[in-house]
Formats: C-alpha cells, sequence, structure tokens
C-alpha cells in the first residue's frame, strides 16, 4: 500500500492578491509571487465538459513557511478551482504518494470518485483530485512522489518545476 505524505493545504480564493495581504496581515505568512501554471493532459469534467485531456492552467502562490504549506488557489472557471462548486476557503489537503494510479484504485472501490486529474506523457497520472467527502467537504489531492523536489524548488526559490504534463509556469 502506498503511504501518503501530508504537504499541504489549498485554499480557493476569488482574488490572489487580496488573499495574500490577508494572510500576511493576519497571520504574518509570506508568499512567494503568484505563477499562472499551464499543463497539458488535464481532466477536469467539470471545466471541459467530458473525460478528455486538454491543455489546463490555474494561478498558484505558496506559502514560504511550512511545511505544511498553503497552496493559494485563484478561483476561475466551472470546475476544480470553481467559487460556485467548491465556495472560497479550505479547499484541497495535498499529499504526496509513490504512485498516484495505484492510490486511485485502491480507494475508488470505497465510493471516492475522481474530480480531475493531470497525466504524464507515458499516460500515467501525476497529480489527481479526489471529488470532497461527503464527510468534510474537501477534496483531496494525491501527487506523485516524483514531483517533490520540484515542487519544494518552487516553493524555495519561485523557480516554477519542470513535471510531465508541464507546458509552463509563469
Amino acid at each position: 500500500m502506498t503511504e501518503s505524505t501530508f504537504h499541504h493545504v489549498g485554499v480557493l480564493v476569488p482574488d490572489m492578491d487580496k488573499a495574500i495581504q490577508w494572510f500576511n496581515d493576519v497571520l504574518g505568512l509570506d508568499f512567494g509571487d503568484p505563477q499562472v501554471m499551464t499543463t497539458q493532459g488535464r481532466v477536469d469534467p467539470g471545466e471541459y465538459g467530458d473525460y478528455e485531456p486538454h491543455e489546463g492552467s490555474s494561478c498558484l502562490a505558496w506559502s514560504r513557511q511550512g511545511p505544511p504549506y498553503i497552496e493559494m488557489v485563484e478561483a476561475k472557471g466551472s470546475g476544480l478551482h470553481s467559487l460556485e462548486r467548491h465556495g472560497a476557503g479550505l479547499h484541497h489537503i495535498g499529499v504526496f504518494v509513490d504512485s498516484v494510479d495505484e492510490v486511485v484504485r485502491r480507494i475508488e472501490p470505497l465510493g471516492m470518485e475522481i474530480a480531475g486529474k493531470v497525466a504524464a506523457p507515458d499516460g500515467t497520472t501525476v497529480v489527481c483530485w479526489m471529488q470532497p467527502a461527503q464527510e468534510t467537504g474537501v477534496l483531496v489531492e494525491y501527487i506523485d512522489e516524483r514531483l517533490r523536489a520540484g515542487m519544494q524548488r518552487w516553493i524555495d526559490t519561485g523557480e516554477p518545476p519542470v513535471v510531465p504534463g508541464t507546458v509552463s509556469a509563469s
């Protein structure tokens, strides 16, 4: 069984700049500059209306303090980052796992459903968000352990990771 490592909480916000300022003023947290991450192979049926891979983008900023880190996610669209679907606030809990596909095979029979994912060019899943649990209303984001070093470099230096499926970050 793949063991998970708690890494971050994702917070969905309507305005990135105002949210960063609030976290700084109220909690004393610092964030790196927001970056738009563009990926190939993103499956987000709420956004695209199908289960096919698409090019997708997310505006993200990471807290400098952690772990666990805070991943600020600017709301957009009608899918994973939709305010209408998820509301502002705690959005997901991010954990690293050895194999995202193995975890999904293990938990789907428990009634967990995929909300979205990013597939690498070889077809393996490198990131997967499971639908919010009825018990908590929170999504779980499973991240392939191979992405940890690149994500940490992004948090530490502001240099976005180069990961399978990533087109660019700016």
